[in-house]
């Protein structure tokens, strides 16, 4: 994968993350009783796991700490599973895994920059 576009998935990634905290600021009360923000998060968490399993091999390797796999099959679980949709699950994602990704997202923007 070109580094140009690996650098356009982080910035996508990005992007999703601080929509998504914008959108989960008033908090899990807030989110759980709001439809028009649990569907717009749950797109861009869609999208947001599509692009993380376009990352580079190399760099997934450099960060052995997130559940890659998971990321990335979380797409599915939303795309296929939108009868059955855990939204305490959903919340914990956006609350603990989404603010670990984008620790990782600036350190690989931040390492792209110094190169």
């Amino acid at each position: 994968m070109s580094e140009e576009r690996e650098q356009r998935y982080l910035g996508y990634i990005l992007e999703s993350i601080e929509l998504i905290d914008q959108w989960s600021a008033a908090g899990r009360d807030a989110f759980l009783t709001d439809e028009l923000v649990q569907n717009a998060t749950l797109y861009r968490l869609e999208s947001l796991s599509d692009s993380t399993g376009k990352l580079s091999a190399g760099l997934q390797e450099r960060h052995p700490q997130l559940p890659w796999r998971d990321v990335t099959n979380f797409r599915n679980r939303v795309a296929h599973g939108y009868l059955a949709l855990d939204l305490d699950l959903f919340w914990r994602v956006i609350a603990v895994d989404l603010p670990a990704l984008k620790q990782i997202v600036y350190q690989e923007l931040d390492r792209s920059a110094s190169t």
